[in-house]
């Protein structure tokens, strides 16, 4: 069945009757909204980014990954933590849709470091139509939900500087009173390279079943990432890009990230989506900016990103270490 922003779905309600679900299920980022070949693909909503720090950062944070966030970012990332860390975030999306992520992640001394994390998109309120006449006939809602299981550690590889990282995801969605089910890896690795500073990253996401909704089934999101990031300035400044090849979309998309820690307490972000601004959404899509502040060990991170036309979102983020 195909998905993308808004999608219809007949389902027999008796022999004579059909009814016509208009809904935002499935939801993608702006990207892949306004993709060449959208719709091709389920389970949008897993193209959208968690974490406000690195939305801000425009999605450029795959080879960066050095907190919770990697859970959804590189699960390598947690390879390197030295400690316990608890995320939430909130996103106020457009058309009436919240959007969340719940995460925790440990280290399990010299096996690694484990994560779990829980991202959903709800949505209600939703109208009710037959096909042939133009009044409500009352309102239904629809949900996304991924669980992912994750796991990082540096010793699959004895290469100096290569951590490896694998989440497997839970997926459950809901339209009215349909619910498909379904199962997804992702495998990423992150590189510490010789020359100084530079690290790189190489991931697959979204590798499983199809999601099957009635008798239409269509497969997830397959997406493989190459990123890189810099760090200048003592660490100050981090330069990241992130490439994304979305294989049954058939999408290339590339995002561009930067990150200025003013002091220990305060960083200030930007980031640009590259094609954004060719989508006819007017405004500054495609750009992003937020800021991070961090007191007694309570991290609170915002977003700001505009989608033009369609409106403007933001998104918070509590975190902490302990």
């Amino acid at each position: 069945m195909p998905l993308g922003m808004f999608r219809e779905v007949f389902i027999m309600m008796n022999i004579k009757r059909k009814i016509l679900l208009l809904v935002f299920a499935g939801l993608a980022s702006a990207t892949s909204l306004y993709a060449a070949g959208v719709g091709t693909t389920a389970a949008q909503f897993l193209k959208i980014g968690v974490g406000a720090r690195a939305v801000a950062m425009g999605g450029a944070f795959s080879a960066v990954a050095d907190n919770i966030d990697a859970i959804y970012w590189n699960p390598a990332g947690l390879a390197d933590q030295k400690n316990k860390q608890v995320t939430a975030s909130y996103i106020q999306y457009f058309q009436g849709i919240n959007i969340g992520f719940l995460g925790y992640s440990q280290p399990i001394g010299k096996l690694g470091a484990l994560g779990v994390g829980l991202n959903y998109l709800t949505i209600g309120g939703i109208e009710r139509r037959t096909t042939d006449v133009d009044t409500a006939e009352g309102t239904f809602g629809a949900n996304d939900m991924a669980l992912y299981l994750s796991y990082a550690d540096t010793r699959f590889i004895k290469l100096p500087g290569l951590r490896l990282g694998a989440n497997l995801k839970v997926l459950r969605q809901t339209l009215d009173d349909k619910v498909a089910q379904s199962f997804a890896l992702d495998v990423a690795g992150l590189y510490k390279t010789p020359l100084k500073n530079l690290t790189a990253a190489l991931g697959i996401y979204n590798l499983g079943t199809s999601v099957k909704f009635i008798n239409d089934a269509d497969p997830l999101p397959l997406n493989i990432r190459l990123s890189g990031a810099y760090r200048l300035m003592n660490d100050a400044l981090v330069v990241a890009l992130d490439v994304d090849d979305y294989i049954y979309d058939e999408r290339i998309t590339e995002s561009l990230g930067l990150e200025y820690s003013i002091n220990k307490a305060l960083s200030a972000r930007a980031g640009y989506k590259l094609g954004m601004d060719s989508q006819s959404l007017g405004g500054l899509a495609g750009f992003s900016a937020g800021f991070g502040v961090n007191v007694w060990s309570i991290q609170l991170d915002y977003a700001f990103v505009p989608y033009g036309e369609l409106s403007d979102t933001h998104r918070i983020t509590l975190s902490t270490k302990f």
